[in-house]
Formats: structure tokens, sequence, C-alpha cells
């Protein structure tokens, strides 16, 4: 199933990332800085694959998350490996929360 395979992308992608601090690695030296930037990069890439996965599902989160990774726009491609469309030294956009936080009261109605 697509979203079951979505989903597990983004928990590894996770993993990743939790595994690998890149917030304590910014507090290094030289060589842990350069880990932490190619932590980071490697999960933007992963978002950005992650929009693309999502875009039959979900396509207004897909160009959200595009937006705001200011990816460009021949991402929409998938392939057999993951493609780093976003390269070193890449900015990113402002980041912005993509869904609403339900509170208990409103999911009982």
């Amino acid at each position: 199933d697509g979203l079951t395979t979505i989903l597990n992308i983004s928990r590894l992608g996770n993993q990743y990332i939790q595994a690998n601090q890149p917030w304590v690695l910014l507090k290094g030296n030289e060589q842990e800085r350069a880990q932490a930037g190619t932590v980071v990069g490697l999960c933007a890439n992963m978002a950005c694959l992650l929009s693309v996965l999502l875009q039959p599902y979900m396509p207004d989160i897909s160009t959200q998350i595009q937006a705001q990774l200011i990816a460009p726009a021949d991402v929409n491609v998938v392939t057999d490996k993951l493609v780093c469309h976003l390269g070193p030294g890449h900015k990113i956009g402002q980041p912005n929360p993509l869904f609403e936080k339900l509170e208990a009261a409103l999911v009982q109605d």
C-alpha cells in the first residue's frame, strides 16, 4: 500500500535524524558540524521525496512541503533511487505546520 510505504519512509527519516542528533553535532568540532550538515541535507531530501510520494494522496500538503523546501520544479518524478534535488548549500523557506492540532472537544463532536 502506498500510504504505508510513505509512512515507513517518514518513520525511518525520523529515526535517522534522532539517532544522528545534528543539533548536538553543530556544537562539536569542524568534522561534526560537517556531519550535521550531511544529516540535515539528507533529511531535507527525504522530505522532498515524501512530498512527491504524497502528491496523489494529499496534493495540497505535497505542494506546501515543496514550497517550504523551495524545491525545484523537476522534483515530481519517482525513480528507483533517492535523488537529492536539494544540493549542498540549498536554502529552505520558512517552515510552517502542515496540519492543525485537533482538540479533544472538536474530535468528539
